[in-house]
């Protein structure tokens, strides 16, 4: 990815620039989920990006 791509997970997939990356040859497959409590996140390979959240708060 590059600073000028979008990652948005929708549900269990990921979603990069409104296309698909879960089975279609970009991805191992593997869903991203948040486990109960703190999630931590790494970003690795990357020097030079913008991060920002939108979750739903579920009760």
């Amino acid at each position: 990815m590059n600073k000028n791509q979008q990652l948005d997970i929708i549900g269990l997939i990921p979603m990069v620039d409104g296309t698909q990356r879960f089975g279609n040859d970009y991805s191992n497959r593997s869903f991203v989920d948040y486990a109960i409590g703190n999630n931590a996140i790494e970003i690795v390979g990357s020097t030079d990006f913008t991060i920002s959240f939108k979750t739903r708060f579920y009760y």
